[in-house]
């Protein structure tokens, strides 16, 4: 009597891992976000211009970008 449930509780715990295995493929396999498609498809300017406005950068750095991805400035 005690094999029997022995061997029904491996068999739940084999469902629930199938399923768990299943999550986990669906959840990665997930198309991307509108937000991040929209962040990849951004210009170099529009990730400039979003960086500077967001802290990360210094105006100094934003100038000297800028003016490198307009043509402009040296690359020194």
């Amino acid at each position: 009597m005690h094999m029997s449930w022995f061997f029904v509780a491996i068999f739940l715990l084999m469902i629930m891992a199938g399923l768990a295995l299943l999550v986990i493929l669906a959840i990665g396999s997930r198309p991307l976000s509108p937000a991040t498609h929209a962040r990849m498809s951004e210009a170099p300017r529009e990730i400039l211009d979003r960086r500077f406005a967001a802290g990360e950068i210094g105006a100094d750095e934003y100038k000297r970008s800028r003016d490198l991805l307009s043509g402009g400035g040296t690359k020194a």
